[in-house]
């Protein structure tokens, strides 16, 4: 038995095959790398079975439709000053099925239209550039919150710029920084715990990712100027908490 073979067996008994399977990809990326560059002779795990995946499956927990729904209004009737940050935060990612990171690394400039749509885009991995049609509920949000940001900064909306969300003055704690990922997720769970989701203290920003609001058997809306389809979202999205039905644009607008 090859080192790489002891090696993949130890991945095996002591990870689950999803981290064990990537565990693997990265080693032998590593060696292609070393190929290409001449420092090495060969890849040891390029023929090695790698653990077989569910591709369909997510350990995340999500949300149930009506969770969703609950949600939603939950986080608009936010009882503290950052409401309308709250709202346009958590409508955007549930609606659009984004990353988190995708949404703490956005900048007010990346709103934007396409014809008579608005969009939203973000930047995703490898540098890569998606352009998002936003709900209009979602776009009108997103503009409330601006405004109410732009106001109290003593700007017009036009030009208010930096990062989408930011933290609000908290104590000693001036506010105006970039919002990051442990913030939104303390976010999420306070709103599922006014909710009264059982879950809720597990709540992570995955768990807010719709799945794409164009089923695989529904073509995506194609831009009235390029003809180009628009991005899809960027990851699968996590299992329900209860019933196996998904959120979709109709059901979050009717609420």
């Amino acid at each position: 038995m090859t080192d790489a073979e002891q090696y993949v067996t130890v991945l095996s008994e002591r990870y689950a095959p999803s981290t064990a399977a990537r565990k693997m990809a990265a080693l032998s990326s590593w060696y292609n790398y070393l190929l290409t560059h001449d420092v090495a002779t060969r890849n040891p795990f390029a023929r090695l079975a790698r653990p077989a995946v569910d591709r369909n499956h997510s350990a995340t927990i999500g949300l149930s439709r009506s969770e969703a729904a609950a949600f939603l209004i939950a986080a608009g009737a936010d009882a503290r000053p950052v409401r309308l940050r709250t709202a346009a935060l958590l409508g955007l990612l549930l609606t659009e099925g984004l990353r988190v990171a995708e949404v703490c690394a956005a900048d007010v400039t990346d709103l934007g239209y396409r014809g008579k749509h608005r969009t939203f885009t973000v930047r995703g991995k490898n540098g890569k550039r998606r352009e998002y049609p936003l709900l209009p509920l979602t776009a009108a949000t997103l503009e409330d919150y601006l405004r109410d940001r732009a106001s109290r900064a003593g700007l017009d909306r036009d030009r208010l710029t930096g990062p989408l969300f930011v933290t609000e003055p908290s104590g000693p704690h001036p506010g105006g920084k970039r919002m990051d990922r442990w913030a939104i997720t303390k976010l999420i769970r306070r709103i599922a715990r006014d909710t009264r989701i059982p879950t809720a203290t597990k709540l992570t920003p995955p768990a807010c990712a719709a799945p794409s609001p164009h089923s695989p058997s529904t073509p995506a809306p194609r831009c009235a100027t390029s003809r180009k389809r628009w991005a899809m979202p960027t990851h699968t999205p996590p299992r329900p908490t209860t019933a196996p039905t998904t959120v979709t644009r109709k059901a979050l607008t009717a609420t």
